[in-house]
């Protein structure tokens, strides 16, 4: 079976989901106004106007909240790709924080904050995750996407030793041929790093893949363990719907620094009659 992937680059959108309060972001995207957000910059200059070269008004620091006001029409370009700049309220002070300064999104667990930006490179894009305690000490990790509405989730250390907690960035796969997925960054207090990656893949009426980790938790009864899964199916008779499917499942143990067997330099393949 051939396996051909195409990546696209979407027209910027932004969804959210009520239901889980999950914010689906695209590459591109706009805060919106009268909405608090967090800094994802430290040491950042509030500026008198939209205006990289204006009157400095004060500095924020990372994880400062700043309402947004409006946002201007003026671009800069910072991490590889342009970002407009918002008017904002941060404290007592009006000014303008350029866009990719400040969080697209941000989620909280035991008291470390996750704070979410992108970025561009040779025209590959970046998801890139600080997380900061309450002291505002802050280290962060950068990880590769192929698409370009991303997400975050945090979760608990699942009983992993050396792990803190951990935060589960979620590439969402917009059309056929596209790869999403999930990496899961681990905090072991002293760094944020890319533990693990799952990925998913449909092409229309030819075949699809999709991986899943799933962790067994602190009450199993062997520590440290997770499985890892990969689906490969193939579209047989649409007009019957007749699908076929193999299911490799796999059992990984988290050794404090990886897991192991490494499940990237493992082929799961469905074999052509």
């Amino acid at each position: 079976m051939k396996t051909i992937l195409t990546l696209l680059i979407l027209l910027p959108t932004i969804l959210f989901s009520q239901e889980d309060q999950t914010f689906y972001i695209d590459y591109s995207f706009e805060f919106e106004e009268e909405s608090t957000q967090l800094m994802y910059g430290n040491n950042v200059v509030l500026r008198s106007q939209d205006d990289p070269t204006s009157k400095a008004m004060d500095t924020l620091r990372i994880g400062d909240p700043v309402k947004i006001i409006k946002k201007s029409e003026t671009t800069t370009h910072i991490n590889g790709k342009p970002w407009h700049w918002y008017k904002v309220k941060a404290d007592k002070k009006t000014g303008y924080v350029l866009g990719g300064l400040i969080a697209l999104d941000h989620k909280e667990i035991n008291g470390h904050t996750y704070l979410l930006t992108t970025a561009e490179r040779d025209s590959r894009m970046f998801a890139r995750v600080r997380v900061m305690d309450k002291n505002k000490n802050y280290y962060g990790h950068e990880v590769e996407i192929s698409s370009s509405t991303i997400s975050i989730e945090v979760d608990h250390n699942q009983g992993l030793t050396n792990v803190q907690d951990m935060c589960i960035l979620s590439f969402h796969a917009e059309a056929c041929g596209m790869i999403g997925g999930k990496a899961y960054l681990f905090n072991n207090g002293e760094r944020l790093f890319e533990a693990i990656r799952s990925e998913n893949m449909s092409e229309a009426g030819l075949f699809w893949f999709s991986e899943n980790v799933e962790f067994m938790g602190a009450d199993y009864w062997e520590d440290n363990i997770a499985y890892f899964s990969r689906e490969n199916g193939e579209y047989m008779d649409d007009s019957m719907d007749w699908t076929q499917a193999v299911i490799n499942k796999i059992r990984i143990t988290w050794t404090g620094t990886e897991f192991t067997p490494d499940v990237s330099k493992l082929t799961f393949e469905v074999e052509e009659d």
